[in-house]
């Protein structure tokens, strides 16, 4: 036996040390094994879509194609979705878009019980009127939306969900930019849609007159304003007498405001029926 090693023994405490992990040990060592980790929360995400195979495709396609998880949720309306909220508390909303439908409007009522809430609208198509009602709307500071239409690739959709939810990024669909900009710079008031309406139906100067109770000036002021909207600033050759010749300005502006999406086909039954209403009620009236 080594001398120095009686003269100075190995400490108690370095002996267990090298017992527990020497590999030559004659037990195996003793690894201390540690807790799992807990796993992270999914983002639970409320879709409002009335469609019942758009509905299970967006949801299958954020469970498999997002790197985090998230728990999806159906409404099969925004008035639906809207009554959820308060209950679920969801970290995004998905709101459907479409022609007369109140996503606008149920947006409203969120932000308004929950400033912060994020917002991804969900269009059929590209709308210059859908921008219009969201820029009327009474959004707080910290609100936060996208928008992308229901047309592009499922990729896009991912990208806007992640956007909003990961990043804290508001995302404009590509194609919804240049309306989005149309409705800053030139947007339209409720009295221009109503004259765009009138127009779309046909009406005459002396009709238009009638039924909005204004004189024959206000009304040709009123269409006055929509050239310069919708048709002088965006095309200016429009302004020349010779294109005066060549177009009917009026049903121009109706065309205009159709590409835009400013009036659907969907509306012009509505529009229809408001006005043969009117009609019926005006020739019952006995005129003073």
């Amino acid at each position: 036996m080594d001398a120095r090693n009686l003269d100075h023994p190995t400490p108690s405490f370095l002996v267990e040390s090298q017992l527990r992990f020497n590999p030559r040990a004659d037990h195996e060592p003793q690894i201390e094994k540690k807790p799992p980790a807990p796993e992270a929360r999914p983002y639970s995400i409320l879709i409002a879509e009335s469609t019942s195979a758009f509905a299970a495709h967006v949801i299958g396609l954020l469970q498999s194609e997002l790197k985090f998880p998230v728990a999806c949720t159906r409404a099969n309306s925004c008035t639906e979705a809207a009554e959820m909220i308060d209950q679920m508390a969801p970290d995004l909303v998905v709101l459907e878009m479409a022609p007369g439908s109140n996503s606008v409007q149920v947006a409203g009522q969120i932000w308004q019980s929950r400033p912060q809430a994020k917002i991804l609208f969900w269009p059929d198509k590209c709308r210059e009127t859908y921008f219009r009602d969201l820029a009327l709307t009474t959004m707080p500071p910290e609100a936060l939306y996208g928008f992308v239409v229901k047309t592009s690739s499922d990729d896009r959709f991912v990208y806007a969900v992640a956007s909003l939810l990961l990043h804290n990024n508001a995302y404009i669909d590509p194609c919804a930019r240049k309306a989005q900009s149309a409705q800053q710079h030139n947007m339209l008031s409720d009295i221009d849609l109503e004259t765009l309406h009138d127009l779309a139906l046909g009406l005459t100067d002396k009709a238009m007159a009638q039924r909005r109770l204004l004189s024959l000036r206000g009304v040709q002021n009123r269409i006055s304003s929509l050239y310069k909207k919708l048709l002088f600033a965006e095309d200016k050759a429009l302004q020349s007498k010779t294109a005066s010749e060549l177009v009917n300005m009026r049903v121009r502006l109706v065309f205009e405001a159709m590409r835009r999406g400013l009036i659907s086909s969907e509306e012009l039954s509505r529009l229809d029926t408001e006005f043969n209403d009117w009609m019926a009620k005006s020739t019952r009236e006995p005129r003073t």
